[in-house]
């Protein structure tokens, strides 16, 4: 019930969606300019006069109110989000369904869920045990592809074992797959099932999207290794990954872009680029660029978008023998990182501010005014006079380069941040004192590298200090004593210059 790709001619959102597409045509408005009507958008939304981004649908809409009704959230559904846009790559749109219904639009009855759920247990169950069995023609592979595909359309129908074996049935085919043509429709078909896979974001095990990093590399290998050198690139934009891959030769500095749709190049969205410099490589033999980037599967301590990519040196000019080239092969790399949000960085200094308490009926509080907007309450007894010395703490949020260890983003020490504002980081990364390697560990890992970035912060305890000022029996006290000491010095004083005007009188009539 959810409409597929736009066909030849028509422009929309990639990937299976609600939304209309829309005829190209040069008249069609980006997202920013004015606009009448909204079919006159390319994004089908046109509001207060201005073509926006439109929110993601949820499938078939939810069937109906009855049946479920349609949430934002953050992609591990940690955070539920008021809206969510077309063009945001950190939150989804799904049904969550009423009872007794079920199925990712919620058009399941209980007994029709039973059903669908055991069909494709057994279904995926047989994939798996015919998948090394057959000969791998093209035809076959294809045809296997496209069936892993779409049993895992909806993961709400999956149950853990049967996502499992069509999820193994799947590395079963790609590690079989060398000797096959690698045709456009075949990588179309076998990318649709990695994406279909990933489909299930954070549900998927540490172990599972290990080999499936693993799997995508190899299968990406063997599409580069059909390419021509400085043939156009290869790109493949799906629901849930991104595909792009090229043969270069080596020449100084080259740049790569992540693959976009035509929707976001008509739209002008930002990509994400990787400059890769050349110039202190000894080689002139070709080089091969890889980048993957998974949308399906959220971070949500980054940032920015994740990018990975992977560089192969070929050791002719044939294409027919490499090796996968070490991140500290004379390379270094710049990459621009674009921002899943606008970010509001800061850096604001330490202040140190006062506050006097009035005098009033009752005890009251009062928020401090710190230009970070860092808030804390004052407390005022309003029987009496209290004076504040507090110190606003220095506030400083920026941009750190992060690197994937297998388990988790970490900031990547040979990384720095270039640049940056609300939209996107720069980082430069330079591995050459520092024997980290691309290719694949002992341990069947990823061998790509992937980055992000995401935001700090330094920043300080507040501090409030209040003096008590003397109250009015001390204060009353104190002016007693005060005076009878002076009055005391006043007599004493009296009393010597007396004596001494005296003692003078006397001394003068003695001569």
């Amino acid at each position: 019930n959810t409409w597929g790709e736009c066909l030849w001619g028509y422009i929309g959102i990639s990937g299976d969606s609600n939304t209309k597409c829309s005829k190209v045509s040069n008249s069609l408005l980006v997202v920013g300019e004015s606009c009448n009507r909204y079919d006159q958008c390319i994004t089908n939304t046109c509001i207060n006069g201005q073509c926006l981004y439109s929110l993601k649908l949820c499938p078939n809409n939810c069937t109906s109110s009855y049946n479920g009704y349609c949430r934002y959230s953050s992609l591990d559904d940690a955070i539920i989000y008021k809206n969510c846009y077309s063009n945001d790559t950190s939150c989804k749109a799904s049904c969550v369904c009423q009872n007794g219904y079920y199925g990712n639009d919620c058009s399941l009855t209980s007994s029709d869920y039973e059903i669908v759920v055991s069909t494709r247990e057994l279904l995926c169950q047989h994939m798996l045990s015919v998948s090394n069995l057959q000969t791998l023609s093209p035809d076959v592979v294809l045809s296997q592809a496209s069936t892993i595909s779409q049993l895992l359309s909806d993961h709400t129908q999956l149950s853990d074992s049967a996502f499992n074996n069509c999820t193994n049935s799947l590395l079963n085919l790609v590690s079989n797959y060398s000797g096959v043509v690698n045709a456009d429709v075949i990588h179309s078909a076998v990318s649709q099932s990695f994406s279909a896979i990933l489909g299930k974001g954070n549900s998927i095990t540490n172990e599972t999207f290990t080999s499936l990093s693993a799997s995508i590399s190899s299968y990406m290998s063997g599409v580069q290794s059909n390419q021509a050198v400085n043939e156009p690139t290869n790109e493949l934009v799906l629901s849930n990954i991104r595909l792009s891959t090229v043969v270069v030769n080596p020449y100084l500095t080259q740049s790569f872009q992540s693959p976009q749709s035509e929707y976001e190049s008509y739209n002008n969205d930002p990509k994400t680029k990787l400059n890769l410099n050349f110039s202190d490589m000894n080689t002139i033999n070709p080089i091969g660029v890889t980048i993957v980037m998974i949308s399906s599967i959220g971070y949500q301590s980054q940032d920015s978008r994740s990018f990975s990519y992977q560089l192969t040196q070929y050791l002719s000019s044939t294409i027919s023998t490499s090796r996968r080239l070490s991140i500290t092969d004379s390379i270094s790399s710049e990459i621009v990182l674009v921002n899943n949000n606008e970010v509001k960085y800061a850096d604001f200094p330490t202040e140190i501010k006062n506050y006097t308490c009035e005098l009033k009926v009752n005890p009251y509080t009062v928020s401090t005014n710190c230009t970070s907007g860092f808030q804390h309450l004052l407390e005022c007894p309003g029987n009496k006079i209290r004076y504040y010395n507090y110190t606003c703490p220095y506030y400083h949020k920026f941009p750190v380069c992060n690197t994937w260890n297998q388990q988790e983003f970490v900031i990547d020490p040979f990384c720095t941040v270039v640049s940056y504002n609300p939209f996107n980081t720069t980082c430069v990364c330079d591995y050459s004192s520092y024997g980290r390697r691309l290719s694949l560990s002992s341990d069947g890992s990823s061998s790509y590298h992937q980055v992000s970035s995401s935001a700090e912060v330094l920043t300080k305890d507040y501090v409030s200090l209040y003096t008590q000022p003397l109250s009015a029996s001390t204060i009353t006290h104190n002016l007693v004593i005060t005076i009878t000491m002076s009055t005391v010095l006043g007599i004493l004083f009296i009393g010597l210059t007396t004596y001494i005007f005296v003692d003078l009188n006397e001394k003068t009539k003695e001569f």
